[in-house]
């Protein structure tokens, strides 16, 4: 089984628990749905392809533009890949 997060995800959640504990707590809501559903969070997911594989990225819910990046492996799950804000207007 994969790691379930990045390196880049835990240094972003780290620096959220000391910088915003309410916002790292909500991130984390988020973060364990999609760990515990992830069908369910890829059906509300906006889906991202890029040249290392496809992505998906779920807003944090009352925290827009807070965004969760993830992926998901078949055989080894979900893997959350970063959280940072995200307009999604901008490319």
């Amino acid at each position: 089984m994969t790691e379930a997060y990045s390196q880049v995800a835990w240094d972003q959640l780290d620096a959220m628990e000391a910088s915003d504990p309410h916002r790292y707590a909500d991130t984390l809501d988020l973060i364990e749905d999609i760990v515990d559903e992830p069908g369910g969070a890829r059906a509300t997911a906006d889906v991202l392809t890029t040249p290392h594989g496809v992505f998906f990225k779920n807003f944090v819910p009352d925290r827009y533009p807070l965004a969760v990046f993830w992926s998901n492996h078949p055989a080894q799950g979900p893997r959350i890949e970063a959280g940072f804000p995200h307009d999604a207007n901008r490319s």
